[in-house]
């Protein structure tokens, strides 16, 4: 996991809205200990913590996203990620397959609408 901490700079370092940049700032230990701390918990709970553990790991990126000196805050919660990830797989398997751009937008949407700015 801690191998995805090197991977989200170079995701964010091009990345622009217009002409304006956007701005990823992490120490890598930070990152490590989320990861960490997130597989243990995982572990104890034999997976159960597994959506709250990718809303922390996802919170914790936007947390040091910034978009003009404005910071990115997400609102995801793990109930909501646990309800469309079942959404996602019943889709899945009753259209055989063939809902999977839908299901990518749904996703997408998801993440998106749950983004704000404060600053």
């Amino acid at each position: 996991p801690c191998a995805f901490a090197n991977l989200t700079p170079i995701n964010w370092q091009n990345t622009t809205y217009g002409n304006v940049p956007v701005k990823f700032e992490m120490k890598n230990l930070d990152f490590a200990l989320q990861c960490y701390k997130g597989l243990f918990f995982c572990l104890i709970t034999l997976g159960f913590y597994t959506p709250w553990f990718m809303v922390n790991i996802h919170k914790f990126k936007m947390k040091h996203l910034t978009f003009q000196g404005a910071r990115v805050q997400s609102s995801v919660t793990g109930k909501g990620l646990i309800w469309l990830s079942l959404k996602s797989i019943v889709l899945l398997v009753f259209s055989f397959g063939l809902a999977a751009p839908y299901i990518m937008n749904m996703n997408l949407a998801y993440y998106l609408d749950n983004l704000s700015l404060k600053g």
